[in-house]
């Protein structure tokens, strides 16, 4: 039978759910959710298990929750070492990670950063297919295939279809407005301490204006639909419910629903 909880307990729960929702870092801060409320149990006043909890609640598996949650504790451990300034942004290149074993993930880490082709904002562009092609060249000692055209790429590094390219320009014009929002931020910063700015709170500004870069960049545009390929709609005209008739996923969406397979891990 489910186990009451204590009231600090039920306090936690509502913040690891609230966390949940919010999914602000998307995918990094669910499974770190997940992984307080599996380890301490914070389902047990209403759920069995932690299975019936991710079934009932989320409606995921409970290999869906630990996906998420290995994931998870990986881009941690990256930020924990230091390894390198970037991280990654999505599940499917933290997942290509893990095929990685623990004692080579940051050296793999540093090569990815190295070799990816920088975006608009001279950041690194990392896809799971950058990461997937350095860890064969790094294990196998082959050149990486080189694209076949020019042709606008999704976040796992698939062609865009003319069908969603709409959303997908409007995903580029919200990049370029994160951006923005990013040198705004550091402009006040900058301000700090001079004549007039006693009464602002640059930290706080710094924290809406991180609400507005994190909520820009996981509500947007991130790869094509895999349930409609950008239609909207399945094979029989079916609204398709996995992207809700957008044809997209943002972070937030694949990070939620993203299929579920083995990995082997690359010594």
């Amino acid at each position: 039978m489910p186990n009451e909880l204590t009231t600090t307990d039920t306090t936690r729960l509502r913040e690891c759910e609230d966390k949940i929702d919010r999914s602000l870092r998307s995918f990094v801060d669910i499974g770190d959710a997940l992984l307080e409320i599996r380890e301490s149990r914070l389902y047990r006043d209403e759920h069995t298990t932690f299975e019936r909890y991710c079934q009932e609640r989320w409606n995921i598996t409970k290999s869906r929750a630990n996906q998420l949650i290995s994931a998870s504790r990986l881009v941690q451990n990256l930020e924990n070492t230091g390894a390198s300034s970037a991280l990654p942004s999505s599940e499917s290149v933290a997942r290509e990670l893990q095929r990685v074993d623990d004692a080579r993930v940051d050296d793999v880490w540093n090569r990815v950063v190295e070799t990816a082709p920088l975006g608009s904002n001279n950041e690194a562009v990392v896809t799971a297919r950058h990461v997937r092609e350095t860890i064969e060249q790094l294990t196998t000692g082959t050149t990486p295939r080189p694209p076949t055209d020019e042709s606008p790429r999704d976040g796992e590094g698939e062609q865009i279809p003319e069908c969603v390219m709409p959303e997908y320009e409007t995903g580029l014009e919200l990049g370029r407005i994160a951006a923005e929002v990013s040198q705004v931020a550091a402009k006040v910063r900058q301000m700090e301490g001079q004549r007039g700015m006693t009464l602002v709170s640059h930290q706080e500004i710094d924290r809406l204006l991180q609400q507005v870069r994190e909520e820009i960049r996981f509500g947007a545009f991130h790869v094509v639909c895999p349930g409609c390929f950008g239609t909207g709609a399945i094979f029989d005209g079916t609204p398709c419910t996995h992207c809700r008739e957008t044809g997209y996923l943002n972070r937030r969406m694949q990070a939620m629903h993203q299929p579920e397979q083995d990995e082997e891990v690359v010594a």
